[in-house]
């Protein structure tokens, strides 16, 4: 079992949408523009990332695949029987 981070694209106006919303309501996948998904390899990636940066980029790749607060929330029960092994 491996771990994996997903990373979205989404408009500014989108995300400050979502960041106001004191809701924690689920995230609407289709307001993404683009998403990339790392299997197994993101720790390396942010190693990689910020291996010898200063240190407001080293805290801003860390940022990036460990956020501190975190945007909407998952709906563990619409996930499939899958997602849900994945998800644990």
């Amino acid at each position: 079992m491996s771990q994996s981070a997903t990373l979205y694209r989404i408009s500014k106006d989108t995300f400050d949408q979502i960041s106001k919303s004191h809701k924690e309501k689920p995230f609407d996948w289709s307001a993404s523009k683009s998403y990339l998904t790392l299997q197994g390899s993101f720790m390396g990636l942010e190693y990689v990332l910020s291996k010898g940066r200063e240190t407001s980029i080293a805290k801003l790749v860390n940022e990036l695949f460990n956020p501190r607060q975190s945007l909407g929330k998952e709906e563990f029960e619409a996930l499939t029987p899958e997602e849900k092994f994945d998800f644990l």
